[in-house]
């Protein structure tokens, strides 16, 4: 009985019926509730800007040393020429005059704030490295420490001071 009506009614839509059908999977797919939240979205923007902790660094710098034979206990101090800058994504116009006119792409969130497009993130530059050991009292020693500064930092030797820790 149920199949009689059914093919009935398929019957009378004769070449429509694949048209109404694709518009009833449309609907239904409408219905589906699908994607990230308000909440998931700002979770995974506020995952993706970069931190940097300058106490996090000096502390990795100093397991880092404390590795090195011969410096015993070791502090350090970093000192920074900039802090981390963000580089937004922005639109030039060039008039017929040669007038460039700059504008911040803007997006909004749909919940009435807006924030600028993030192209790149422009990390701290060090400007000096103060580092007092135990062992620095031995050139080896003193030597082994600027090297390893220089390397994870990118100073050069003369913009790091390593002294002998009193005691």
């Amino acid at each position: 009985m149920k199949n009689e009506v059914i093919n009935n009614a398929l019957a009378k839509m004769g070449k429509n019926k694949y048209i109404i059908a694709a518009l009833a999977v449309g609907i239904i797919l409408m219905l589906i509730p699908g994607g990230k939240s308000d909440n998931e979205k700002t979770q995974h923007q506020s995952q993706t800007a970069p931190e940097f902790s300058l106490e996090e660094e000096e502390e990795k710098l100093e397991k880092l040393l404390g590795e090195i034979d011969g410096v015993g206990q070791v502090k350090v101090m970093l000192s920074l020429k900039s802090s981390t800058e963000q580089v937004l994504a922005s639109d030039e116009d060039i008039s017929e005059n040669a007038d460039i006119k700059t504008e911040t792409v803007i997006i909004s969130n749909g919940s009435g704030t807006q924030a600028g497009i993030a192209l790149k993130y422009i990390y701290p530059e060090y400007q000096g490295a103060a580092v007092v050991a135990q062992g620095a009292d031995k050139s080896s020693v003193r030597l082994a420490i600027v090297e390893a500064v220089s390397s994870v930092t990118g100073l050069s030797s003369d913009e790091i001071s390593v002294a002998k820790m009193k005691g």
